[in-house]
């Protein structure tokens, strides 16, 4: 895209033959995925050092860059039915020999995650093998976000800081939403209270410590992990006001990103993008929408909701997952409640006929793939608002739901009608009565 006058980070490739070749000289069996595992996870003395080696010679070749992003690309990763959204690994602003190792063999290693075998049942065709690497110039970024075209409208959410607070639907953002004849701004939301940012110096923030990023201050850590160079801070109620752009910015955005999608003729597009602290314009990824969807106006209602994001109603016993072991113990026919669709909740997912995740954002990961999944899904709801083991009604396309006290296994006409009487359709009726029959054996055993 550089040549074509589109800005992107300065980056450099490494072949999947490159961990190929070393798992077939150590005579790693490529269909023994807990083995590869174990490989890359205990690398042998001698492949380590000479992948060391290697990096400590690229990182002396270019040392006008001081951070570095590492991550995971597969041919079958981004494409146009299937998206693999945040399954695959990458780390941000390493600048240490290291921790760049470290973080090409973590891909390798993650290309064969329990979250991407089970996203991978949806096609025999995928087959497990190492990713490409993709080492990037890492931009520290000032605002960032996602940016959707769908038809006829363009989804524009942007926050302070790394795009990976919007991608991993950990906060709220600003959302534009605009029409993409007129390219004029149809709606406005906000609902932003943290953001991320690169560690530059300091490694070893307080947690409620005020610190300074930019030309931002005032800022307060709100969640550090010892083991990353991230970190997530409060926004102070002045940036949660402010909007993250301005209209120069956000026409900019929209004329370049109109632009990739014509280089690379993709009609419907998801590309994140930031702004650096001079205010230069990267676009960083690009890929295809796997699956449209609408957003739902949730304003002016009174009940729980949370963020519509696949359409579809179901009723039936909610489970919660937090990790391997509760997906495993995750009985068919009942509704996912966890935090992000990513990993092992994907083992869960492929047995549940609804979820209801936390994450904030319709462009997050996670509604990607909840989008991909073709059940019923509910977003930006807190897991401590769900009654573990309780029953509930959600509805993928409002947004709504709320548990059901009786039990539905033998009072399926009063619950429909208490249903009903919010207005759902008989077309609805006849869909949730299909629900509840078809799982009837796994929810109410």
């Amino acid at each position: 895209m550089s040549y074509n006058g589109v800005t992107v980070p300065r980056q450099w490739v490494i072949s999947n033959n490159y961990p190929l070749s070393i798992l077939k000289e150590n005579n790693i069996d490529l269909r023994d995925i807990k083995n590869i595992r174990e490989f890359f996870n205990n690398m042998p003395k001698k492949e380590y050092l000479k992948l060391f080696s290697c990096v400590e010679k690229f990182v002396k070749e270019h040392k006008e860059i001081k951070r570095f992003a590492i991550r995971s690309s597969q041919l079958y990763e981004d494409g146009s039915e299937n998206s693999f959204s945040g399954l695959f690994y990458t780390e941000l602003n390493l600048g240490n020999e290291g921790d760049i190792v470290n973080a090409i063999i973590k891909c390798w290693r993650e290309s064969y995650n329990v979250g991407v075998i089970e996203y991978s049942k949806k096609n025999k065709a995928f087959q497990a093998v190492p990713c490409t690497v993709i080492i990037q110039q890492f931009i520290p970024s000032n605002k960032s976000g996602v940016i959707f075209r769908i038809n006829n409208k363009i989804i524009l959410d942007s926050n302070f800081g790394l795009a990976k607070s919007i991608v991993d639907g950990n906060t709220g953002c600003d959302e534009w939403i605009i029409s993409n004849k007129t390219k004029k701004i149809l709606k406005f939301k906000s609902n932003k209270e943290l953001m991320n940012i690169p560690i530059m110096k300091r490694l070893n923030p307080n947690e409620g410590e005020e610190i300074a990023y930019q030309n931002l201050s005032n800022l307060k850590v709100k969640n550090f992990d010892n083991s990353n160079s991230i970190l997530e801070v409060e926004l102070t109620k002045n940036l949660r006001r402010k909007k993250s752009l301005d209209n120069n910015e956000i026409n900019k955005i929209i004329s370049v990103c109109e632009q990739v999608s014509n280089i690379l003729n993709i009609k419907n597009y998801d590309i994140e993008w930031t702004y650096d602290e001079k205010g230069k314009l990267y676009i960083l990824q690009c890929r295809p929408i796997t699956k449209e969807f609408e957003l739902i106006n949730n304003t002016s209602r009174s009940g729980e909701y949370g963020i519509g994001l696949v359409n579809g109603e179901a009723i039936g016993k909610v489970s919660k997952v937090y990790d391997y072991k509760t997906a495993m113990n995750f009985n068919k026919g009942n509704i996912l409640v966890t935090k992000r669709l990513s990993d092992s909740s994907l083992v869960a997912a492929n047995k549940a006929i609804g979820c209801i995740i936390e994450s904030k954002s319709p462009l997050s990961h996670s509604a990607i793939i909840a989008r991909e999944l073709g059940i019923p899904v509910i977003g930006n709801v807190d897991m401590d608002a769900i009654m573990e083991g309780s029953n509930y009604y959600i509805n993928g396309k409002t947004g709504e739901y709320k548990i059901i006290e009786a039990d539905i296994s033998s009072n399926k006409n009063n619950i429909m009608k208490k249903i009903l009487n919010k207005n759902i359709t008989e077309n609805t009726k006849k869909i949730i009565l299909k629900n509840i029959s078809s799982f009837k054996q796994d929810l109410f055993k």
